[in-house]
Order: structure tokens, then C-alpha cells, then sequence
């Protein structure tokens, strides 16, 4: 499996980081620029919503006034007092000559046909007379008609008595002539109620207000406003579906909430079925139980947005090339001088010291290659160091070893040596002895064959005392104490714990070796007069404590050259993972403390 580079490893975090980042930026963009365009979208069509209500209702109240300056004039009462009067006797065929003053009465039927708000009127007795004049007729008095009032007339005649005020019905889809209607009574000069008058409002009047086609008007392709009767019918023209009015029927939540006099704004379905943002609210026009509804598709609302979407999403992209191509080169930069240092690194890994990193930054990549250049100068030192320390741990085991091939050959040839040689002439001898002194002569020899045999043991001793595994550690120490303060003329004391006999053997040999050398080292170079050995065992340790009141010397200090002694005392107590202190000065004598883990019964590899 290939291993990932670190360029790669930055210029993937640097890229993940730069694109998450991104793409939260762009998400957070976008939700909040969609809210907010929802949010002005259903404030514009709010908006327009209260100025078509405002334009409706002022539409009503102007139909109000109109009816009401109408029925007020002089020729409607003078027409309808002979209504009054003949309506008995009149007839459609006789109509014209019949009602002279409201057939001569031009201005009223040239404001009805410019006005372009009315249909048909009425003018209604106190009977069930009633006359019905057409505005769309090119003359509409001759389009006068006389006949009995429909009973969907008769009911607001009815209501328009009892108020004696200006009244607006919508007349219900099941009717013949469904229409909205404004009636005001007609009172004589006295006060008298003579009838009413009804104007028909035409719908192209009222979609006049509401139905909106042109794109540039804020509704877009899709806005719209409509008006909803209480029976769900289109009182206004829809903008998708002509010829709408009292045809089309709309069941949508924004109706029905509209009805129940709640004002606001939701998507929801439209009568279409397509999803849509609308604004909602009631017509307060007294005598109308019509809702307002200004709508527009949620598709369009929201293409804008979308369209920022696209535009972010492409941008993000170029964005993203563009900070590969930066992420690239940087990770570059960064990490060319870092894998000068891996490679250094593996050839310093390798043992070659010689390799330098040049520095090309002053930076932090900087600061490590100039410590791990001073690192390797250290190194080299230090494996310099410590291959001169191997050459003197050599020297010193070869020297030690010489050293002690030297003593044994000494002890070999001064001692047992001289003892065979004597021997073998006294034996020699034995030829010329006379039989008188045979005896004396043998007892000498035997006498020279147990000095060889004490001195053999002596050296057996020396490599290795039978004492020390026959009888453990303490006992071992004490007789190399008692056997230095018989040959030397130091006096050296000895204390000691008891120490576990199930010391490894290992353990044991190194110990009695250590204090063997310290020994031999008070012995030939310290000129003293009382040493003193203590081994204690505490807790986990054993501390092994050498002391003498010789001449010293100053430890640790550069110009002294230590012996092999103190190094082979050493390197056994780090074969031991024990610790070695020595304390020492000029003419106070010589102290070593050596503390060594307890192992039981354990060799040390």
C-alpha cells in the first residue's frame, strides 16, 4: 500500500478545509438569501394586496355615492311617482309615453353608458313594479322594460326598506342573473319612501381592478389577484382561466383561512394545484363576504435565488481550482525543506553524520533545520565520544585481563613455581642422604608439598572462592575482608544484613567482584590504614558500601585518569541496573556506594 506523502496530506487538508468552508459559506448564502427573498416576495404581494382591497372598497364606496346622487335627482323621483301611480295601467308597449321625464333624461343615461361601471339599473316601487333599463344599449331609452321584480330583487328591496340605506348584495351563483347588486331608497321630497334604485356593477369593472397581465407590474409571469366569494367562486377573473367568474372554484387553504377573517401569509396550493406563495385576507366591504388573494408560483419566486445557487456553485468551483493550484505550490514550499530533513534524517538513522541541511527559510521550517543540523554535530561528538569510550572499555578488559594473566603467572612462577622447583631438589637430594636423616628429609617434603597445595588453593581462591556459592555472599565478603587484613596491613572491618541465599548467582559473583576490586584499589593506590565493607539489603536493594581513610583524589574532575578498576566496577553495576556513586577528595579518603535491585535466583544475560 502506498504511503501518503505529506504534500498530499496537506493539499488534501488545505482543500477539504477550503471547500468546507465553501460550501457552508455558499449553504449558509443560500438558505438565508432564500428566506429572505420569501420574505420580500410576501411582502410585495402583501402589499398588493392591500392596494387592491383598498382599490375595491374605494371602488364600492364611489358606487355608493354614484346611487345615491342618482336616486336623489329630481327625475328619478318625478319617474318614480308615475311609476307609482300608473303602474297599474302601464305596459312594456307604453312604457315610453308613459314615463316621459326619465325618457328625456339624457345625462343620466350618458353618464350609466360612459361610466362603463354598470349593466343594468332598476328603479323598484313600493309595489312589485319595476322598470329595467340596459346601459350597454346605444339608446338606452328605448330600452326601457316594465315587468314584475324577481324575487332575488324583491329581497333586497326588502332589505333596503328596512335600512332605509345604501345596500351591496352579492347575488348567489344559483340565481338566474348573478351579479353584485347596490340598492339605495328612494325618498320623496318629504322624506317618503317611494322605492329603490339597483345598479347592476358590471364584472369588467371589477376585473378591471384586480386581473393584472403585464409582467413589468411586479406579479411577474405567474402573480396574480383574484377575489373568492364565501361559496369558493371567483367573483374576479382569473388570470390563467378567462371567463372565470362564478366558474371557477378555489378550495385552497389561503380561501379558507381568509374566510375565517385570518389575514397572512403561506405556500400552499392554488386552484391549479401548483404550489404557489400567497397572501390572503378579507374584503371589508360591508354586505360582500369576499377574501383577497394575491398569489405568485413559488418556481418563479424562487428562481432567482436558484440562479445564485448556480452562480455559487460554478464560482465555488473556479474558487476550488484556484486554491489547488495555491495549496499545491505552498505545500511545495512547505514541505521540499522538510523532506530534506527526512533524508538527512535516514542518513543520520544510517550512522553518516557528515550530511548538513542548508537553511533557505527564516522561518520555523527554518529554526528546526538549524537544530537538526546542531543535532548532528552533537551526535557526531557524541558517537565520537562514545567510540573512544568503547576503545578505553576494551583496553581496559584486554588490560584487565593482561593484568590478571600477569598476577596469576606471578603468583605461577614466584610462588607455586619456586615451590615445585624445591621440591624436586629436595627430592634429588634423597640419592646422597644417609639412612639416619631419610626421615627428617621426607617430613620436609612433605612439609613442601602442603605449602603448594595451600598455595594452589590460594590462587584457586583468588579466581574464584568455593566459599561464595557454598556459603552465600556474606560469608564470602567477610573472608575476603579477614584474608586483605592478613596480607596487607590495612585493617578492614566488615558489617552486614541478612542477605537472601537465594541471590542469583550472577548477582552474587558481580558484587563480590566489585568489592574485590575496590579492595585491591585501597590496597595499591590509596595508602590507607582502615577500610570498612557493609552490605544491607532495603527493601527491594542492596546496598554495598566500600570506605577508606587514604590519600583520595578529586572524582569527576577531566585531568584524573581513572584506572581499569573503577571501570570494571562500573560497567558490572550497569549489568546489574544498580548505581554507582563515588564521594572523594584530597586526604579525606574514598567512599563507594553501590545500590543493586534484588534478583533472586536469576542470571544476568
Amino acid at each position: 500500500m502506498r504511503k501518503t506523502s505529506l504534500s498530499e496530506k496537506l493539499i488534501l487538508n488545505f482543500l477539504l478545509l477550503g471547500i468546507g468552508a465553501i460550501v457552508l459559506v455558499g449553504f449558509i448564502s443560500f438558505y438565508t438569501a432564500r428566506f429572505e427573498l420569501k420574505k420580500r416576495t410576501y411582502e410585495q404581494l402583501t402589499s398588493l394586496r392591500v392596494l387592491k382591497n383598498n382599490q375595491i372598497e374605494s371602488f364600492f364606496s364611489d358606487r355608493k355615492r354614484d346611487i345615491r346622487l342618482i336616486a336623489n335627482s329630481a327625475d328619478i323621483i318625478n319617474s318614480l311617482n308615475q311609476l307609482n301611480r300608473y303602474s297599474a295601467s302601464i305596459t312594456a308597449k307604453h312604457i315610453s309615453s308613459s314615463l316621459p321625464a326619465f325618457r328625456q333624461n339624457r345625462y343620466l343615461i350618458r353618464y350609466l353608458n360612459s361610466c362603463g361601471y354598470y349593466n343594468r339599473f332598476f328603479i323598484c316601487n313600493a309595489g312589485q313594479a319595476m322598470i329595467i333599463s340596459s346601459t350597454r344599449a346605444p339608446n338606452s331609452g328605448q330600452w326601457l322594460k316594465y315587468e314584475k321584480r324577481p324575487e332575488y330583487l324583491d329581497a333586497l328591496y326588502r332589505k333596503t326598506k328596512s335600512s332605509l340605506s345604501t345596500v351591496i348584495e352579492d347575488i348567489p351563483a344559483s340565481m338566474k342573473d348573478k351579479a353584485v347588486c347596490i340598492a339605495t331608497p328612494i325618498l320623496s321630497h318629504e322624506d317618503q319612501f317611494l322605492g329603490i334604485m339597483i345598479l347592476e356593477i358590471a364584472s369588467s369593472a371589477i376585473n378591471a381592478i384586480m386581473v393584472e397581465n403585464n409582467p413589468m407590474n411586479g406579479l411577474g409571469n405567474t402573480g396574480e389577484t383574484y377575489l373568492v366569494g364565501s361559496d369558493r367562486l371567483m367573483r374576479s377573473n382569473s388570470r390563467f382561466h378567462p371567463n372565470s367568474i362564478y366558474r371557477t372554484r378555489v378550495n385552497s387553504i389561503a380561501v379558507n383561512r381568509a374566510i375565517k377573517n385570518e389575514t397572512g401569509t403561506k405556500v400552499i396550493r392554488d386552484y391549479r394545484n401548483k404550489e404557489v406563495l400567497s397572501s390572503f385576507g378579507k374584503i371589508h366591504t360591508k354586505g360582500l363576504e369576499w377574501v383577497l388573494i394575491a398569489e405568485i408560483d413559488y418556481d418563479e419566486a424562487i428562481d432567482p435565488i436558484y440562479k445564485i445557487r448556480n452562480e455559487t456553485i460554478f464560482l465555488s468551483i473556479i474558487v476550488s481550482m484556484v486554491l489547488f493550484v495555491f495549496v499545491f505550490f505552498f505545500s511545495k514550499k512547505i514541505t521540499k525543506p522538510i523532506k530534506r530533513l527526512q533524508e538527512a534524517a535516514n542518513k543520520v538513522g544510517k550512522g553518516d553524520f557528515s550530511e548538513k541541511v542548508e537553511i533557505t527559510t527564516h522561518d520555523e521550517i527554518g529554526e528546526l533545520t538549524e537544530s537538526f543540523n546542531l543535532m548532528i554535530n552533537q551526535l557526531k561528538t557524541k558517537n565520537k565520544e562514545l567510540k573512544e569510550e568503547r576503545k578505553k572499555r576494551i583496553r581496559s578488559s584486554i588490560d584487565g585481563q593482561e593484568t590478571e594473566r600477569q598476577r596469576l603467572s606471578r603468583e605461577l612462577h614466584d610462588g607455586l613455581g619456586q615451590m615445585l622447583i624445591a621440591t624436586k631438589l629436595k627430592l634429588e637430594t634423597l640419592i646422597h642422604t644417609d639412612r639416619s636423616k631419610f626421615i627428617y628429609t621426607i617430613d620436609k617434603i612433605k612439609e613442601m608439598f602442603d605449602s603448594t597445595i595451600n598455595e594452589v588453593r590460594n590462587i584457586s581462591n583468588d579466581l574464584m572462592p568455593p566459599v561464595l556459592n557454598e556459603f552465600g555472599l556474606v560469608t564470602a565478603l567477610r573472608n575476603l575482608c579477614d584474608e586483605v587484613s592478613e596480607r596487607y596491613k590495612v585493617e578492614v572491618t566488615f558489617s552486614s544484613d541478612k542477605i537472601s541465599d537465594n541471590l542469583g548467582k550472577t548477582p552474587k559473583t558481580y558484587l563480590y567482584r566489585i568489592a574485590q576490586e575496590a579492595l585491591n584499589n585501597i590496597v595499591k593506590h590509596a595508602d590507607a590504614t582502615r577500610a570498612s565493607l557493609s552490605i544491607t539489603h532495603h527493601k527491594e536493594e542492596i546496598q554495598l558500601i566500600i570506605a577508606d581513610n587514604g590519600k583520595g583524589f578529586n572524582f569527576g574532575s577531566p585531568s584524573v585518569e581513572y584506572g581499569n578498576g573503577i571501570h570494571n566496577m562500573r560497567d558490572r553495576v550497569n549489568l546489574l541496573n544498580g548505581n554507582l556513586k563515588i564521594e572523594s577528595a584530597p586526604g579525606r579518603g574514598t567512599t563507594i556506594k553501590i545500590t543493586v535491585p534484588v534478583i533472586i535466583n536469576q542470571s544476568i544475560e
